[in-house]
């Protein structure tokens, strides 16, 4: 029999393993508040749109109107929110649909191959919004899809789906009219339906980009096309009609899809003709073969930075070398295009001379889908490349995205001229190739304790979409920051790229201006090519501004700034060179300042006040001569008349 001592202890553990589990539990769920998503679907929702009145000014608008509380339900009408299906008016230019999940997600395009040419229009983004690159268990991930066609041509089944796990993904049907109907989405085509041998149906893709539009089948009897009435053929405004079947012979023949006014005019037709599939027919993905045979090549000349295929025969040879390449820059984009190239059949290479083979110049940043197609050959395949940098050789271009080395495909810079030094204010970039990365860039310091700090970008580049992947922020150096850290997102993982930037910082010194502080010159007027010199120490070294008066110069008249000394030009001295200038040194910690006072003379007025001191007093040196040379002739006459008069006065007296 146990005590009760025994009983209230084995009770009392209890209550602590209890307590201790519940702590624990709550503990696990606050640290991985997202672990019952993981295998939810995604969420979809249209978060933003462009009315029709601003279509003309589509690349100047940003995204301002939200969906919450500013939608026209006129024109955008979201139908049953378990199957997605979003019916967009002509009256709206753009609308951007997020898909928000607690895994990476990526946009997938379902009936891109019916309406390739139309889907410039079309952009798929990916992002991922992390607070700790270290822990990646509390990030979300989203992918954008924006859609800004005219056409009724983006009308389809969307996709969102994990990149990991197609399990995990969620449709929308958009029902896009484009900026005018007519309904039928592939309208004006003629489409080749195979039906293989055995089949009990087929699908005629006459599709509708507004659900309630009436669609009517014909088929062609006797050289006249009559309206089809049987019960086993199904109409549905997302897929077109579906033909079932017990004789394939029951099926075969020409039919028209027409939607509109019975006058010939108003008609919208699209045109199918349903065939017997050939032997060796194929034209699905799932049926290519990559062929390669003996004597006939596919690869990257890194020496030419070219891409090169080569079949067996020449210029006289039926099956011709042809080289098509489709660059993109996101993989959700080239996925949507990738269709086209299972149907492409021209060239967009350079033939030789004798037309067995066709090369095409790869730059760096390319990304895309390659088929190369002559006699022995037919391959497609991706390429992708990485940054350039001038420590490489050769340009770098491979076909399997594991061959890629994640480091290199991230550019990170400083725009300022090393070495750097403490307290100085920089922009730094760090630039992701769109083929292997998300958006959602965040910035670390690494500091001289060890220690790593995480902040988000502050310049971003959402207004140009060909910058995907270019974020900037702005820095203030600190002596004990040891490295600058861009961490870039994979797109189809959870991972990251950390690319670093080693900061060897030098201490700053204030700027000392050279020589005395404070000088007086005189240039003469109409004067040419005369300048004040401005030197200067500091670290980093100063920039100089120019004043005059306390206001500064125009720019025009420095002709020399650069490491801490600066040049001030005057090419004509003129009355209103006069003035007080000031050079002011500068850099990060501190600045300094001298100033010079310029009086301007006039050199005519010069002259003349010279010349007059100089005549002046030989003037009056030779009027006092003149003067006393006056005198003294006068006193030489009186000597003489008074001795004259003494001798005539002797004279008369004698006699």
């Amino acid at each position: 029999m146990k005590s009760p001592l025994c009983s209230y202890f084995l009770l009392g553990y209890l209550i602590f393993f209890t307590e201790t589990f519940l702590t624990l539990n709550t503990s696990f769920a606050y640290r991985y508040p997202s672990h019952q998503n993981l295998f939810a679907p995604p969420e979809i929702l249209v978060s933003k749109w462009i009315p029709d009145s601003e279509r003309d000014y589509l690349d100047e608008t940003t995204w301002d109107l939200d969906w919450n509380d500013k939608i026209d339900t006129e024109a955008i009408q979201v139908s049953g929110f378990g199957t997605h299906e979003y019916i967009i008016s002509q009256h709206v230019a753009a609308i951007l649909i997020e898909c928000r999940a607690q895994y990476p997600v990526e946009w997938e395009f379902h009936n891109s191959h019916y309406v390739l040419e139309d889907l410039h229009g079309i952009t798929m983004k990916t992002f991922r919004h992390s607070n700790n690159v270290l822990d990646s268990t509390g990030d979300t991930y989203s992918a954008s899809l924006q859609i800004s066609v005219e056409s009724n041509k983006a009308t389809g089944n969307y996709s969102c789906r994990s990149t990991q796990n197609e399990q995990l993904s969620q449709t929308v049907f958009i029902y896009w009219e484009g900026n005018s109907p007519p309904y039928l989405v592939l309208s004006g085509r003629v489409l080749e339906i195979d039906v293989k041998p055995g089949s009990t149906s087929a699908q005629i893709p006459c599709y509708v980009s507004n659900p309630t539009a009436s669609v009517n089948l014909f088929k062609e009897i006797g050289g006249i096309f009559k309206e089809t009435q049987r019960e086993d053929i199904k109409f549905d405004p997302k897929s077109g009609f579906l033909l079932n079947f017990h004789n394939i012979s029951d099926a075969i023949g020409r039919y028209r899809c027409v939607s509109g006014e019975d006058g010939e005019d108003e008609m919208d037709v699209v045109e199918a003709v349903v065939k017997l599939e050939e032997k060796g027919t194929c034209k699905e993905k799932e049926c290519f073969n990559h062929q390669v045979s003996p004597g006939t090549s596919f690869y990257f000349d890194k020496n030419t930075d070219e891409l090169v295929c080569c079949g067996k025969g020449g210029s006289t040879n039926k099956k011709q070398t042809r080289l098509h390449t489709l660059f993109c820059w996101q993989p959700s984009i080239c996925r949507m295009y990738e269709p086209a190239m299972y149907l492409i059949s021209g060239s967009n290479g350079k033939r030789s001379s004798n037309g067995s083979c066709v090369t095409e110049k790869i730059y760096p940043r390319d990304y895309g889908l390659v088929r190369c197609k002559g006699d022995g050959i037919d391959v497609i395949t991706y390429v992708y490349t990485e940054f350039w940098t001038v420590e490489q050789e050769y340009l770098r271009a491979v076909f399997d995205w594991r061959q890629l080395n994640p480091q290199n495909m991230v550019h990170l810079m400083i725009h300022a001229h090393s070495p750097y030094y403490d307290n100085q204010m920089v922009t730094a970039t760090c630039q992701t190739l769109h083929s292997y990365f998300s958006d959602g860039i965040k910035w670390g310091i690494k500091w001289s304790n060890g220690s790593v700090s995480q902040f988000d970008s502050i310049l971003t580049t959402e207004t140009n979409p060909d910058l995907h992947g270019i974020r900037s922020t702005y820095l203030r150096l600190s002596s004990t920051m040891v490295e600058l850290h861009c961490y870039a997102p994979i797109w189809n993982s959870t991972k990251w790229v950390d690319k670093s930037l080693k900061l060897d910082l030098k201490p700053s010194k204030s700027p000392i201006i050279l020589g005395e502080l404070v000088e007086e010159l005189t240039f003469s007027l109409n004067d040419t090519e005369k300048m004040l010199e401005c030197v200067s120490t500091g670290e980093p070294p100063a920039k100089i501004k120019w004043l005059r008066n306390e206001h500064e110069v125009p720019r025009s008249m420095v002709i020399w700034n650069a490491n801490g000394t600066s040049v001030l030009l005057f090419k004509t001295v003129t009355h209103q060179t006069h003035a007080v200038y000031s050079c002011v040194a500068m850099n990060v910690v501190g600045q300094a300042q001298k100033s010079f006072r310029i009086f301007v003379e006039d050199s005519s007025s010069s002259s003349w006040s010279t010349a007059f001191a100089v005549v002046v007093p030989i003037l009056v040196i030779l009027v006092i001569g003149i003067f006393g040379f006056l005198m003294w002739r006068m006193k030489v006459q009186k000597n003489v008349v008074d001795h004259l008069s003494r001798v005539v006065f002797r004279d008369t007296n004698n006699s």
